[in-house]
């Protein structure tokens, strides 16, 4: 710290230093004129503790960027005097879990839980189409129609300060062609209507609450065909037992320095599904499938599918 002084009309510098916790400093400045004499204005100025100090404090992981963000704003021009000054003196007068919670509503909303909850919908479509694809051909030519339930009801739990969220699903409409059991060829369209409803920590409070209502429309074709030659047999019957044993390594890097939740780099699957044919025409499909990993991940995905050929 600089101070001048002027004594019979000569300056004078006084150098020296404060000592203490520098994110709650305040300190209080008088006004001076030419000759020294103290002109009576007086000024308390205090320094507010970084924003993403706080929010990193708290565990809200998901808005440390905004918290930054914000706090470099409120020190500029428009943030003391222009339109940003009252969220300034909002945000200056929280602490703790209160200020978590109003910086997290700055964020997109469920901070990206809502695009998560759409691409988890339609990823469904690709499971539906696959198995389409895969049931088998009679041997004339047919045509079919089918309607899919697509996606369902859906939950993930906040962890680690990123707001989890809770949705819906849609379905799927489509028509497709087999070709003498040599392919198939069909086009669907598919609609999914979401409310997605943020999951927040209850018990600490440190997160917004938000909500978002979410339609997406699909219109697609799909295909498959069989090979040609001895290659392609037609048999009575066939069964056929498969065990399959897989590994998978996976390379990340960081493109950012923002924070996240803190997640296990593993992820353990398991399935098992039951198929019935109760008669020529009528067949019952029940798979079962189980994610999980060391950091309270657990997904949990099961259905019941009957198929009815005319």
């Amino acid at each position: 710290m600089l101070f001048n002084t002027l004594t019979d009309g000569e300056l004078g510098s006084l150098y020296g230093g404060i000592e203490g916790d520098a994110s709650s400093a305040q300190m209080l400045l008088g006004t001076y004129d030419s000759s020294a004499v103290f002109t009576g204005d007086i000024t308390v100025t205090s320094l507010v503790r970084p924003y993403a100090q706080t929010v990193a404090a708290t565990g809200t992981t998901a808005a440390v960027g905004a918290a930054r963000t914000l706090y470099a704003v409120a020190g500029t021009t428009n943030g003391l005097f222009g339109a940003m000054a009252p969220v300034t003196l909002t945000l200056n007068e929280l602490e703790g879990p209160a200020l978590s919670g109003a910086i997290s509503q700055t964020l997109p909303v469920l901070a990206g839980a809502a695009t998560e909850a759409t691409a988890n919908v339609q990823r469904m479509l690709g499971q539906v189409v696959t198995e389409r694809l895969d049931a088998p051909d009679r041997s004339d030519s047919s045509t079919r129609a089918w309607v899919r339930p697509l996606g369902g009801g859906g939950q993930q739990g906040a962890i680690g300060g990123v707001p989890g969220y809770s949705f819906g699903g849609g379905a799927a409409f489509g028509v497709d062609r087999s070709f003498d059991g040599q392919g198939r060829a069909g086009a669907l369209f598919a609609f999914t209507s979401t409310s997605v409803t943020a999951d927040t920590d209850a018990a600490r409070a440190n997160l917004a609450s938000g909500s978002a209502n979410l339609r997406s429309y699909l219109l697609g074709a799909y295909g498959s065909t069989a090979l040609a030659g001895g290659r392609n047999l037609a048999v009575e019957g066939q069964t056929t037992r498969k065990l399959f044993v897989s590994g998978e390594l996976a390379l990340r890097h960081a493109l950012t320095e923002i924070p996240g939740a803190d997640l296990s780099p593993w992820l353990f699957t398991a399935g098992v599904g039951l198929v019935a044919a109760g008669s020529d025409t009528l067949s019952f499909d029940t798979p079962y499938d189980v994610e999980a990993s060391p950091s309270a991940y657990l997904n949990q995905t099961g259905s019941v599918a009957v198929t009815w050929r005319l």
